[in-house]
């Protein structure tokens, strides 16, 4: 079962601004004060996500799982501009395993039943709701997109730093993704989920959309469009990741206290090899799930992964293997 939040901007008998307007009867007071303070305000949506909005998952002090979804909703009562609403939806471990630890999978099960149309939860009061059907764990279509999204090399790079910070940003993800689809930055977010164990992907909290903010610290922040802020506000512990349209198949990083970009690079192995050892998209999902059903992952130890005993050899488009280059050939 499903429990249900709005946080918006508004007037009540309590209070003037943006709060908590309505919510399930299944929520726990500590949970509440939660979903108030990682709640976005005015202007948290970045360029490029006005018409979208954001898509959010966080882990509430309880446990229990949260997807989000933020959207202007108009102007403000108080005429200070458009407001925001964002739609909180909390669950529990059962339904993010029967979805395959895919929160993409989740929102668009959550958008099929309605509860995102304004019509639909303006009025009345918010229960609780089954979420029925399921999701694999490993995405076919979305393993085959990373190898059009990253070089091995570059997602090697990308999950050093996953392991090392406590806040990756992937700045202007249209760069890379944007011949793929309207939203860009989700894409960017749910391939890097689909090639990642299912243990790990509980502590990828993340937002496609929103703004960098201390009052919510997640692990990964995706923006469709450059870094809106500049290098100097970004707090310690973060490393900003912008994609650069000329980037020849390289993307750069810059830190707070190095404002030169570099290339993000690093020799590939591990997981990554076990994606280039994969013939095809079907074999990489055998292979990705077979080593998760052999033993629990943790950062460190996805450095170490081989291929499993049974994994085919990659099969060449040239007589002699590009290795800097996942291509899966039919």
């Amino acid at each position: 079962m499903f429990e249900q939040a709005i946080f918006t901007s508004t007037t009540t008998a309590q209070a003037a601004g943006y709060q908590l307007t309505r919510a399930s009867a299944g929520l726990t007071p500590v949970e509440c004060q939660a979903l108030a303070k990682i709640s976005p305000t005015h202007e948290s949506l970045t360029p490029g996500h006005y018409d979208f909005g954001s898509v959010n998952y966080w882990r509430l002090p309880t446990g229990r799982y949260c997807l989000s979804v933020t959207r202007i909703a108009g102007l403000d009562y108080s005429g200070r501009g458009e407001s925001l609403e964002t739609r909180l939806f909390v669950g529990g471990a059962d339904v993010w395993e029967r979805f395959g630890a895919q929160p993409f999978a989740l929102v668009r099960a959550i958008t099929a039943k309605g509860l995102l149309l304004p019509e639909l939860t303006a009025q009345g009061p918010l229960g609780r709701f089954p979420l029925v059907g399921r999701a694999a764990t490993w995405n076919k279509s979305a393993i085959e997109l990373i190898c059009q999204i990253f070089t091995p090399g570059e997602l090697q790079g990308l999950l050093e730093e996953l392991a090392a910070n406590a806040t990756v940003v992937l700045s202007n993800c249209a760069a890379v993704a944007g011949h793929l689809g309207p939203r860009p930055a989700e894409i960017c977010v749910q391939t890097l989920f689909n090639i990642l164990p299912p243990q790990l992907r509980a502590e990828l909290t993340f937002s496609a959309g929103l703004r960098l903010s201390l009052a919510r610290r997640l692990r990964i922040l995706a923006w469709n469009q450059p870094d809106p802020a500049g290098l100097q506000s970004w707090p310690a512990g973060t490393t900003l990741v912008e994609f650069l349209p000329e980037r020849g198949g390289w993307f750069k990083r810059a830190e707070r206290r190095q404002c030169q970009p570099q290339p993000l690079w690093a020799e590939p192995r591990g997981w990554v090899r076990v994606l280039q050892s994969s013939v095809n998209p079907t074999d990489a999902q055998r292979n990705l799930a077979a080593l998760c059903a052999a033993q629990a992952w943790t950062w460190e130890s996805l450095h170490d992964a081989q291929p499993p005993a049974f994994a085919k050899r990659p099969r060449c488009q040239q007589s002699s293997c590009n290795s800097a280059e996942l291509v899966f050939s039919p």
